[in-house]
């Protein structure tokens, strides 16, 4: 697919967006060594994800292969299944730094915006606004002044401006919590949200985008 750095930056799209799973890639030993890379043991979700992006910045080729080797089982009580693993905003910034490197090597400034759409503008929406309404939740549910310094914080998130504008695909329940962010309504919000969280009927998971990641009954 790419057997140099010019042909990374070309075929950036192709190499480089929907990777964060390890079980999707075969790795060269020597980058990892070599780099020093490791798995980041702060995160409890989303830390293969980070360690890719972060090898990403080291490679020089790059090869697809259309061996299916691997068989992905869905299970209900899996990781991915369990809302008290959706990522705290220290994975988000983490993840929004790592890709913006990523970006700095293979990216045209001019290009960015339209290389975001493709898979990172998606993520980092979802996570964002996952982290903030995981603060409802039966036992992940924080004090109301918590719960709206999330909010806040995300909202004068510098991605977050631009993932609210931009025309990308967007579950009905994430651009209604999206809206609410953006324009500063999550006080009013607040209770409704609070009393959704406290009777169930405001689920979560973190199950792959093919499968709803938000759903609000």
């Amino acid at each position: 697919m790419a057997d140099d750095e010019a042909a990374l930056k070309a075929n950036f799209v192709e190499v480089f967006t929907g990777l964060g799973n390890l079980w999707r890639c075969l790795f060269k030993r020597s980058i990892i060594m070599e780099a020093g890379l490791r798995m980041d043991t702060r995160f409890r979700y989303c830390e293969d994800q980070v360690f890719i992006y972060q090898y990403f910045q080291h490679i020089h080729s790059a090869v697809c292969i259309d061996y299916q080797g691997y068989v992905y089982f869905m299970t209900p009580d899996s990781a991915t299944h369990d809302y008290r693993r959706i990522p705290e905003y220290d994975l988000v910034s983490t993840l929004e730094s790592e890709w913006a490197n990523v970006e700095s090597r293979y990216v045209e400034p001019a290009q960015r915006e339209a290389e975001r759409k493709e898979w990172i503008y998606y993520e980092l929406y979802l996570k964002m606004l996952m982290y903030a309404l995981k603060g409802y939740l039966p036992g992940a549910a924080v004090e109301r002044k918590e719960r709206l310094r999330r909010w806040k914080l995300i909202r004068h998130d510098a991605w977050f401006q631009s993932l609210y504008s931009a025309k990308f695909w967007k579950p009905r329940p994430v651009r209604m919590a999206g809206f609410v962010c953006k324009y500063g309504l999550y006080p009013l919000a607040d209770p409704v949200l609070w009393y959704l969280g406290k009777k169930n009927k405001l689920k979560l998971t973190l199950c792959k985008p093919e499968i709803l990641p938000v759903l609000i009954e």
